[in-house]
């Protein structure tokens, strides 16, 4: 198992990666790999019973790329995968591995050196196809605009590669997607078999919980909104804040949390001192798992306006909490929460901040309500263990056959 990404009680592909891991070790004996740079958290952590770890070494800085950065993160993978192949060869020869399983970094263009190993390979699920709506790309920064070029030029010249194209065309290789758009540019690009399937990360027993022994409580004053994830352009913060004097037009005490740092903090707090909004927004850079998931369980509206995305790990823990969600209807976020949930077309008011606003403006008139209770099921449900592990049964038999 290729897990390039591997953290205990960590979300995102750090927690796929775990959750991937602890999920099969279930039924067979796991050689995984993963970074280094892992190693310390994971020993850290309560072993798992039928996993033999292998730390692959590469440096995170090399000359003026290092990781932590979009590009950065994508290099040294393709790297790391290089080393990881080198390694895996003897154990493969010496007949100890079945089939081989890359789970992150879960981008569906990178190409992965393993479906030409002898033996059969699952690659994902991965995600990355979904484009940035126009409406959208307005306002966005030169250097906004650079960087998603940047991001489109290496998916075409990943899917192109020799490795990529060889996993496309493998009798032997299942290509799983997260979501229908991701499925559909491999596709396009010439993948023979592709799955799609969602439940990449899983709401754990232990993790729900922990969801339901958090403190709820009563907060003073008006509405509670909660936005948290790195602060990356593509996350859309900015969207939020901007939504937030349409909010405060029909809720003067409404107030909103932003959890989490990344690139644009600084640009994040120059816009709310430029809109006035510093009574409004608190900026939480800081917080504990625990602290950020007790206020996302108290807020009255958990806002996600990803200008793309494949569906963040915390939808679904949103929706087990029953605290609605308001975001743009880009395409994942109305798969993974089923429809339950204020989905805003940006194409649809004056400025997508306004259809923004319109969404979590519904959910505070209750518009919501009547299916929170159906959308908990639906998350416990859909994104509970038993369905991640029979769906990696399933491709592990489709590949093996």
């Amino acid at each position: 198992m290729l897990a390039y990404d591997c953290l205990p009680d960590a979300g995102s592909d750090p927690g796929i990666g775990w959750q991937a891991v602890c999920n099969a070790a279930q039924q067979h004996h796991v050689i995984a790999f993963t970074k280094a740079s892992n190693r310390s958290a994971i020993e850290a952590a309560p072993s798992i019973d039928n996993v033999e770890w292998h730390w692959i070494d590469v440096p995170e800085k090399l000359g003026p790329i290092e990781t932590g950065t979009s590009l950065g993160d994508a290099i040294h993978n393709l790297i790391w995968l290089r080393v990881a192949r080198r390694k895996a060869n003897p154990l493969i020869e010496s007949g100890r591995v079945d089939l081989t399983h890359y789970v992150t970094f879960s981008a569906f263009w990178m190409p992965v050196p393993f479906a030409d190993a002898g033996v059969p390979h699952v690659f994902g699920p991965v995600s990355g196809g979904e484009i940035e709506p126009v409406a959208l790309t307005a306002g966005s920064s030169k250097r906004a605009k650079f960087k998603e070029r940047l991001r489109s030029m290496m998916q075409d010249r990943g899917m192109s590669s020799r490795a990529w194209k060889r996993m496309a065309s493998s009798p032997t290789t299942l290509m799983v997607a997260a979501t229908e758009q991701t499925a559909k540019r491999m596709r396009e690009a010439g993948a023979e078999s592709v799955e799609v399937f969602r439940t990449a990360f899983s709401l754990t027993p232990e993790l729900l919980s922990d969801l339901d022994e958090l403190p709820r409580q009563d907060r003073p004053g008006g509405p509670h909104l909660v936005i948290t994830g790195r602060q990356l352009h593509w996350k859309g913060h900015d969207l939020a804040i901007a939504a937030m004097p349409h909010v405060i037009a029909r809720h003067p005490d409404v107030q909103l949390t932003v959890i989490g740092k990344g690139p644009r903090h600084d640009d994040l707090r120059e816009q709310v001192a430029t809109l006035e909004l510093g009574d409004s927004v608190t900026f939480a850079p800081t917080l504990s798992r625990t602290e950020e998931r007790t206020e996302l369980v108290n807020a009255d509206v958990f806002v996600f306006p990803s200008r793309r995305d494949s569906g963040s790990t915390l939808l679904p823990m949103a929706q087990a909490s029953r605290v609605p969600i308001a975001a743009f209807d880009t395409g994942a976020v109305r798969d993974v929460t089923a429809g339950m949930s204020a989905l805003a077309d940006p194409t649809t008011a004056a400025t997508p901040a306004k259809a923004l606003a319109e969404a979590i403006l519904d959910v505070l008139d209750g518009k919501l309500e009547p299916i929170l209770d159906e959308a908990v099921v639906h998350a416990r449900t859909r994104y509970g263990v038993e369905s991640a592990r029979t769906a990696m049964e399933s491709w592990y038999a489709h590949v093996t056959a």
